[in-house]
């Protein structure tokens, strides 16, 4: 699936990430990009782009965006959005 706002996003950097990758994230978000739905998780996606790939949860109240995780799709460790650790979860309850 191929996920685009139409609306330029809010974004919440919940994990500090760099203004560089919040912007990234922005384009892919006004562009559209491939992503994929979180199986375990209600609104979670993953969304990628040729390097990376972004873990974002989507409200469907507001549509604002919670800017969650990034990883580099090369690593050397093979990472999804079921190894992130329970911690990132836990505005999840509030969403």
């Amino acid at each position: 699936m191929k996920l685009r706002l139409e609306k330029e996003p809010i974004i919440d950097n919940l994990r500090n990430h760099s203004p560089e990758t919040v912007e990234k994230l922005r384009d892919l978000l006004i562009t559209g990009a491939p992503a994929r739905l979180d199986p375990h998780r209600k609104n979670f996606y993953e969304l990628e782009n040729c390097s990376q790939v972004y873990y974002i949860h989507l409200s469907p109240a507001n549509n604002k965006v919670m800017f969650l995780a990034v990883w580099d799709k090369d690593g050397v460790e093979e990472t999804t959005a079921e190894h992130i650790s329970e911690a990132l979860f836990s505005c999840s309850a509030n969403c």
